[in-house]
């Protein structure tokens, strides 16, 4: 981006500094649904996703986007996470905000908690990272297509992860 445009928008309130992350700012809103569209089974040791600064992505409604678990308890935003097993393409059903600290559950079953976003394979799909103490994939947790994805908010006082 040229530096005037830039000077237009403002600098980054991440990498600037100016949004430390120390208060939440977000005080209500509601969980997010979506639906399976893939099962996956592949483990990764080196991986390397790299989880970009913000801790808050928008998405809509009909976005496909791809699951991560990783059991790297330090995986944050501004981090590299390498031990990665990959769990679900999943299609949300409305639009909304995820944020670092929201709990994912499919299929009736706890999941992992979001850590991260990946933008590697974007704009086709954002790699959304969860933290788990078991790194599995989504064929070693059972799940198949068209069971549901919930996300809902976590405690506030979590979502304050700014690497």
């Amino acid at each position: 981006m040229s530096d005037d445009k830039q000077s237009k928008r403002g600098a980054d309130p991440y990498a600037s500094g100016k949004w430390a992350g120390s208060k939440p700012y977000i005080v209500s809103r509601p969980a997010l649904k979506g639906r399976v569209v893939a099962v996956l089974t592949s483990t990764q040791e080196k991986r390397g996703l790299q989880l970009i600064h913000p801790w808050t992505r928008c998405i809509r409604a009909t976005e496909v986007h791809e699951l991560q678990l990783t059991d790297e308890a330090d995986a944050r935003p501004g981090t590299v996470a390498n031990r990665c097993a990959a769990i679900a393409f999943f299609e949300f059903e409305e639009g909304g905000l995820l944020v670092g600290g929201d709990k994912v559950i499919i299929g009736g079953q706890e999941i992992g908690t979001l850590v991260g976003f990946d933008e590697t394979h974007m704009p086709n799909h954002l790699n959304i990272l969860l933290y788990g103490p078991e790194r599995r994939t989504g064929q070693q947790l059972g799940l198949k297509g068209g069971d549901t994805v919930i996300i809902e908010p976590g405690p506030e006082e979590k979502k304050t992860m700014i690497g």
